[in-house]
């Protein structure tokens, strides 16, 4: 798939990396069960996640991991909790309601380092998310999934770290776990 002009990072690189926040199995496999059930399955290639960048250039690769290193060193794990459901575009989301102070934090440090090769997508500010439904065209079944979810009882857990992605066309393939 091509990606749009502010989802590419500001180098020549078309190889870029996904880094997202890693969570306890507490958090993750509730929601994970929702994206299976809600995210459409022709388009749902990856588990449940919080990305904190979209496009990280190859070419920057050992200054990031570098980076990610240090920072997760000095960084403790910390406790997270889900939020409410809300309305996305074309799909759902759930917000975090514990944690997102924490989360920020690393996000920011992160961004602040590598802003001279962010795309511009990833210059923005972050709204953190787990998305559970996305890219569905059917406003019927948007709000129908809505309602569900806003029965979701929702799940706490920690934040342990980062998880480093290659992205391929759609696909993300594991590159590597960062421990806080």
């Amino acid at each position: 798939r091509s990606r749009k002009a502010a989802h590419i990072p500001r180098t020549a690189d078309t190889q870029v990396y996904v880094l997202t926040l890693s969570t306890s199995p507490s958090l993750s496999e509730p929601l994970d069960a929702l994206r299976k059930k809600y995210f459409p399955a022709r388009l749902n290639f990856t588990p449940a996640h919080l990305t904190m960048f979209h496009a990280l250039p190859a070419s920057e690769l050992p200054s990031i991991t570098a980076k990610i290193e240090e920072l997760c060193a000095a960084t403790q794990p910390f406790t997270m909790r889900t939020g409410a459901p809300f309305r996305l575009r074309r799909g759902v989301g759930i917000g975090v309601a514990e944690g997102a102070a924490e989360a920020k934090k690393v996000h920011y440090e992160l961004q602040s380092a590598w802003k001279g090769f962010l795309s511009e997508q990833d210059r923005q500010k972050w709204h953190l998310h787990w998305t559970v439904q996305n890219k569905v065209t059917e406003e019927r079944k948007v709000w129908e999934t809505f309602e569900e979810v806003e029965g979701f009882e929702g799940a706490e857990g920690e934040a342990r770290g980062c998880t480093l992605w290659r992205y391929e066309g759609g696909n993300w393939g594991f590159e590597r776990d960062f421990e806080f």
